[in-house]
């Protein structure tokens, strides 16, 4: 993520230079940019991390016990890009296996 959210910054500062516009709603855009690109997989990736923040380690080792059991593992290892987990885990969910996962470790994170 850091990767893409440099070569915005250089494709902004570039434009910039070359209107030879550095105003705060030109250099704005920025924002905007990396928001559209990485939005999404950064609220994803908070919402499970303060999930994960909520369990304690003995209901963290059922979900990987869970996981084990239903052998969701397999899904993952078809992931291909990890730079962007929110949408990396979209297909992950194809799985009914994976589904019942994720409700356990929801209401493992709300109880």
């Amino acid at each position: 993520m850091g990767l893409t959210c440099a070569k915005i910054a250089g494709e902004t500062a570039c434009e910039a230079m070359r209107l030879g516009n550095f105003t705060e709603s030109f250099l704005a855009q920025y924002q905007s940019a990396w928001k559209n690109e990485i939005g999404f997989d950064m609220m994803v990736m908070k919402r499970i991390r303060l999930m994960l923040n909520s369990l304690s380690d003995h209901r963290l080792d059922g979900i990987i016990r869970l996981c084990s059991q239903l052998q969701v593992s397999e899904s993952f290892q078809k992931v291909r890009d990890i730079d962007f987990q929110g949408r990396a885990l979209l297909p992950v969910f194809r799985s009914p296996r994976a589904w019942a996962v994720f409700f356990y470790f929801f209401l493992a994170s709300i109880m």
